[in-house]
């Protein structure tokens, strides 16, 4: 995946305006511009839970 603002969680495109918003920063920003250190990817959980957490919730204790 290419590290650019299109590809970041934080870009939003709307039709009313005629620049595209980078959300973590608030200012506007191009699809083809090199990602900040705030990129994150669009396609990938934020928060990846064990599946072992939720384990042992239905047990009784004595």
């Amino acid at each position: 995946m290419e590290m650019v603002c299109g590809t970041c969680r934080q870009f939003s495109r709307a039709k009313s305006q005629q620049k595209n918003l980078c959300n973590a920063w608030g200012n506007p920003t191009t699809m083809t511009r090199v990602a900040c250190e705030f990129w994150m990817p669009k396609s990938m959980p934020i928060f990846q839970y064990p599946k072992e957490a939720n384990k042992g919730s239905d047990e009784k204790c004595d």
